[in-house]
């Protein structure tokens, strides 16, 4: 199985990167979901388009999104049916032993 490290070190090399989604329900549910491969820049670019319009599991249009840093994301949806929380940050791909 794949492994990504979300936070790399000043990580600029033309290795794999990819952008990991983790979504929490209010009942604890947490469903994760890598989108991938990427070269660094297309993920950043992924993560801003997401920023902006979300996915498929992920919807933006009622929700708080805090950019917290060029590489991390945090959306807060809170309305009368449901709560939950998403993050969504790039990570670059670690070989496994």
């Amino acid at each position: 199985m794949p492994q990504y490290e979300t936070y790399p070190a000043a990580d600029h090399s033309p290795k794999d990167h990819g952008m990991v989604v983790t979504r929490i329900a209010q009942n604890g549910i947490q469903e994760v979901a890598v989108f991938g491969p990427y070269t660094e820049n297309q993920a950043l670019d992924e993560l801003a388009q997401f920023s902006r319009k979300g996915n498929l599991y992920v919807d933006v249009t009622k929700s708080l999104v805090l950019r917290v840093s060029e590489r991390e994301v945090v959306i807060v949806h809170d309305s009368f049916l449901s709560k939950w929380t998403a993050r969504a940050v790039v990570a670059a791909y670690v070989e496994s032993v």
